[in-house]
């Protein structure tokens, strides 16, 4: 287990709050102006990353999956004040922000960062605004 009272744990949570604040900008703008993530393809009926600046967006957003992703491992194993056994926190993780992040994050990853599925990733930004506040 993880104690979620030590200064690592502490410093991990103080960068997921940067990332998921990145996030909160980022997921907006990329879903009202496309272009600027992925222009879209007529020919195929396809999103496309073309430019050098698109790439680096998408090399961004695979970033912040991956923190996702170790963040949401982390808190199957966080220990905190209130649950102090597996299954407490396991039952804690799964009854609050679980389904949100797993919407948010494994879809895109796994296709690529691809514009289609992108608007799943408001899901866990709604979710996390809550939680900065």
């Amino acid at each position: 287990m993880v104690d979620g009272d030590g200064s690592s744990m502490k410093a991990w949570d103080f960068f997921m709050a940067l990332v998921q604040i990145y996030s909160m900008f980022i997921c907006p703008f990329v879903l009202v102006f496309p272009q600027v993530y992925q222009n879209y393809n007529e020919d195929d009926q396809t999103w496309d990353t073309v430019t050098s600046q698109q790439g680096l967006l998408k090399m961004l957003e695979i970033l912040v999956d991956i923190c996702f992703i170790i963040n949401i491992t982390l808190n199957f194993i966080k220990r905190t004040r209130q649950n102090k056994n597996f299954k407490n926190i396991w039952i804690s993780y799964l009854t609050s922000s679980f389904v949100f992040d797993i919407i948010g994050t494994l879809p895109c990853f796994f296709n690529g960062e691809n514009l289609r599925l992108y608007w799943l990733k408001i899901f866990r930004c709604i979710v996390h605004m809550f939680w900065l506040t």
